[in-house]
């Protein structure tokens, strides 16, 4: 733990914009390699309001694949921890592809 979280740390040194517009492209990875720290790193995206307003623009012009995983981590979130569920509601929206109605 000691190693990743160090190397999550060193990422998220790198500016903000540059940081979530590149783990984004990773996330539909992740979800099937290290669903655990995918949930990691989204939740500590989403503890920062900087970040999650970030995320949720990135998140809402990016491709279905990574709108799904979005919407995989997010509802895995929810279940674990729904105290979280004020924080991902227009993340959530901006991965839905329903509600651009």
């Amino acid at each position: 733990y000691e190693v990743i979280f160090s190397i999550i740390h060193n990422i998220e040194s790198f500016p903000e914009d540059i940081y979530i517009s590149e783990i984004i492209k990773e996330f539909p990875f992740l979800i099937y390699k290290a669903p655990h720290w995918a949930v990691i790193l989204l939740i500590r995206i989403l503890n920062s309001n900087s970040a999650r307003e970030c995320i949720t623009k990135k998140v809402y012009l990016t491709t279905p694949e990574i709108k799904s995983s979005m919407l995989f981590l997010l509802h895995r979130i929810n279940e674990e921890n729904p105290k979280f569920s004020e924080k991902i509601v227009s993340l959530m929206k901006a991965a839905n592809p329903a509600d651009r109605i």
